[in-house]
């Protein structure tokens, strides 16, 4: 089980990789951010059932700075929903009859999710969403 305050990064630098379900990818030379790949990208996090209300702060940035929809579930039910516009740190209070003891699943939802190489001759190819820096989970 992990304890709070978890704090995980993410870029080749990063922590995230023993909890990252799927949906990233992880490129060498992005030390400090990993790009969402595709629609969903999702985290396994083995925590212990929760007596208290949660706080998530994410450092995210959108793709290509386009406005970005991003949706949070947690164990499938809605936990926040953001527009993304450009760098930044969101938050979500998260309550805690959303979790359970053990893994719990985190789904991050970007329906407007694009290719570069949809609007850019020779651009990368990957579904990007959003690029993750940092993300923390503690009690409220």
């Amino acid at each position: 089980m992990l304890s709070l305050p978890l704090q995980v990064q993410f870029g080749s630098d990063g922590d995230y990789l023993p909890w990252a379900l799927g949906g990233w990818s992880g490129d060498q030379d992005d030390r400090t951010h990993t790009w969402t790949e595709e629609y969903v990208a999702k985290l396994r996090l083995p925590l212990e059932a929760a007596n208290n209300d949660r706080l998530l702060i994410a450092d995210v940035i959108p793709h290509d700075s386009d406005d970005q929809d991003l949706f949070l579930y947690v164990n499938g039910l809605f936990g926040a929903f953001w527009r993304v516009k450009s760098a930044v740190e969101v938050t979500a209070s998260l309550e805690n009859a959303l979790f359970k003891p053990g893994d719990n699943v985190f789904a991050f939802v970007m329906p407007r999710a694009t290719r570069p190489s949809d609007t850019r001759p020779g651009g990368d190819a990957r579904l990007l969403g959003c690029a993750f820096r940092s993300l923390a989970l503690m009690d409220l």
